[in-house]
């Protein structure tokens, strides 16, 4: 729809463009141009479910946990094993994950994700130009982890980070911090980094309670568009 124009021919092109506006964004709106700006009206905001079973992953020795991460859900969701809440999510952007070790039994069991882009205002955005698309839009993996692991509850990570420095010698530092779930005396944690050819460059043994280590690598190249190279990392946990 087009208004506030001074003419016919300004009103039609302010109808086209709102048409424009409409069809691009998914045709689930209503849009209104103006001679400055689009209003949005409508779109589908909804929860929807997803479900499907699976069979709970064997670990060979005791004590194993399992896992659902959920790479991305818009804008909020309920994460459901066998029919109890194994935990919940408010935002659409962020790998989240739950430990749902407990809730499940041998056989087939039930995973149900309910997933809403309902206005919710905890959540940003509250408002924009833009359809608020929902539901599961990236992957949704089941991890089987030993019951000593990289640390899976912190913060959507994967229990590693690591921060690289360049030197003045044309090398670089890189401050590995990582993080384990039932870590004992006995465990070391073990670093290597590899150039994109997979030799190995430098790396290094931690006891599993020191959360950091820093390794050097001569004669790093940087990461450019034009010479995307970029190091592998290998931390296990023995």
């Amino acid at each position: 729809m087009g208004r506030d124009a001074d003419s016919f021919d300004a009103l039609f092109k302010n109808a086209s463009l709102a048409l424009e506006m409409a069809l691009s964004r998914g045709g689930d709106q209503a849009v209104v141009k103006d001679r400055l700006n689009f209003q949005f009206y409508g779109g589908l905001r909804t929860t929807g479910v997803y479900t499907r079973t699976f069979t709970q992953p064997k670990q060979p020795l005791a004590g194993g946990r399992t896992y659902v991460e959920v790479l991305a859900a818009a804008l909020a969701a309920t994460v459901k094993v066998n029919g109890q809440v194994a935990t919940t999510h408010e935002g659409g952007f962020s790998i989240f994950r739950a430990d749902v070790t407990d809730l499940c039994h041998e056989g087939d069991n039930e995973l149900t994700i309910e997933v809403s882009n309902e206005d919710t205002p905890s959540m940003y955005p509250a408002s924009a130009d833009f359809t608020f698309y929902g539901g599961l839009y990236r992957g949704v993996n089941l991890i089987s982890v030993p019951g000593t692991h990289f640390d899976l509850d912190y913060f959507g990570g994967p229990g590693i980070k690591v921060t690289p420095k360049p030197t003045e010698d044309g090398g670089a530092t890189f401050e590995i911090e990582s993080w384990v779930t039932n870590g004992e005396e006995a465990y070391t944690v073990m670093y290597s980094i590899e150039d994109c050819y997979g030799n190995e460059v430098a790396s290094g043994v931690r006891p599993c309670d020191s959360t950091k280590v820093t390794l050097y690598v001569p004669d790093a190249q940087l990461w450019t568009g034009i010479f995307p190279q970029l190091p592998d990392w290998n931390c296990v946990n023995a």
